[in-house]
């Protein structure tokens, strides 16, 4: 008889365990996971922050992808001009003389796309296009830094 009462005590000490674990899921549950702190404006501010944050780096990952090109075709100038009569032998002096100069020049003919690939035309190519092919890439760039004005906004 003792063992009968022993065993059913075990048996309701579990079931309150069971239960008491039950009902703390249970309040866990219905409990917010989160409970922002912050007030409208200030959860505003901070993803225009990290908008601009974002925008920001993408320009100086483009300006970095833009001078490497640069760096690329100063490189093979560098290699043609290199054995003429009066060109510069040392590749690093050659680079600090022009490189400015070649960043800007790309600039100008180039421009990243909506995927954020840069695209550029040589200067080869703007001789042999006709002048419906330069003024149909003129609206094309026209209209990607349209998109890039509209996105830094």
């Amino acid at each position: 008889m003792y063992a009968i009462a022993g065993g059913l005590g075990e048996f309701i000490e579990e079931v309150k365990e069971v239960e008491e674990k039950q009902a703390a899921k249970k309040s866990a549950e219905e409990k917010p996971k989160y409970v922002s702190t912050q007030t409208e404006e200030e959860r505003t501010a901070e993803i225009d922050a990290l908008i601009k944050k974002g925008q920001e780096k993408l320009k100086a990952k483009q300006e970095e992808e833009l001078v490497n090109a640069a760096k690329t075709e100063l490189m093979i100038a560098f290699q043609k001009q290199k054995w003429s009569e009066g060109g510069i032998s040392d590749a690093a002096e050659y680079e600090e003389t022009y490189l400015a100069e070649y960043v800007e020049d790309l600039r100008d003919r180039s421009y990243f796309d909506e995927d954020g690939v840069l695209n550029f035309v040589r200067e080869e190519d703007l001789d042999a296009m006709s002048e419906e092919e330069l003024a149909e890439l003129d609206a094309e760039l026209a209209a990607e830094e349209a998109l890039a004005g509209a996105k830094d906004e």
